[in-house]
């Protein structure tokens, strides 16, 4: 069982300098890639959302890459753009001839640096074969160290989880020994009610203790409890398997919830409110449990 949250780090020395690589994800319902990588590795893009989408299936995926080269191994480049010169100068003279200012001093070099930018400085960073080696190795490592922190957590979830089924098979417990007392409560109820009407008009026995079973059946919450141990027992039984359950848990942790919420709807005593309560406390823990499994 993994969390989705985790995060793992890896460095590499180049012969220019390092590259760093961090990948950090989080919980979502639904595999969020957001890559954050030099423009030198841009052109990796596609192979890096392929690595990751092969190693994780759920979860916000943060990269973060830095790329950190020495200021001594840096090559300079500077380059003449000539064609925008020309241009330039064309354009400066054929305007000096219009508004005839023959008689002015020629133009200089200097003005048209100064005009356009027919002289730029830049850096020379090619990445060569063995620094994109380097850095999908930092990629797979990093990926490997979050992975191994989402198990890690994911154990921890995993202990938490089957205490908090645990205190809810409690509960349920709970709830069983009380059903009978809560169907004699509807009955004693329903007696009263019938011994109201009883000297105003003659009522059929045979109909009233009819209408008494439905009004049991209905009432009763037996149905809920053995649904409510069978979600518990698959619960129990995904917890045990390898692979992606997240979302299996997220699916039950609602049933479970559904079931309590019926035998809620139909309690008539305060111990089986209490029990309900406190049912729906440690579901609502397992549900914000689950938003964070795989």
């Amino acid at each position: 069982m993994l969390s989705m949250t985790g995060f793992g780090v890896n460095k590499s020395k180049l012969t220019q300098g390092e590259v760093v690589v961090q990948v950090k994800t989080v919980n979502s319902r639904f595999l969020d890639l957001k890559i954050n990588i030099p423009r030198e590795y841009s052109l990796w893009e596609k192979d890096i959302r392929e690595i990751l989408k092969k190693n994780l299936s759920r979860g916000t995926v943060e990269v973060y890459c830095a790329r950190k080269i020495k200021a001594s191994k840096t090559k300079i480049n500077i380059n003449s753009d000539v064609q925008l010169g020309r241009k330039w100068l064309k354009a400066y003279n054929k305007l000096n001839k219009e508004l005839k200012l023959t008689k002015q001093n020629p133009v200089q070099l200097v003005d048209i640096v100064n005009s356009v930018p027919v002289i730029t400085v830049g850096e020379d960073k090619e990445v060569n074969a063995n620094e994109k080696k380097e850095f999908f190795k930092c990629l797979n490592f990093a990926i490997a160290g979050c992975l191994k922190e989402r198990k890690r957590e994911g154990l921890a979830l995993k202990k938490s989880f089957n205490f908090a089924l645990t205190e809810l098979g409690k509960e349920l417990n709970n709830i069983g020994k009380n059903r009978k007392k809560a169907n004699d409560e509807i009955l004693k109820r329903w007696k009263e009610k019938m011994n109201r009407f009883r000297d105003e008009k003659k009522l059929d026995s045979t109909r009233l203790a009819q209408e008494a079973s439905v009004l049991i059946e209905k009432s009763d919450i037996n149905e809920e409890i053995i649904r409510l141990k069978e979600h518990i027992s698959n619960c129990r039984s995904l917890l045990t398997k390898k692979g992606r359950i997240g979302k299996k848990l997220e699916f039950y942790s609602q049933e479970l919830l559904r079931e309590v919420n019926t035998i809620g709807s139909k309690s008539q005593i305060v111990e089986l409110t209490s029990s309900v309560v406190n049912a729906k406390t440690i579901i609502e823990q397992i549900r914000e449990q689950v938003q964070n499994i795989e």
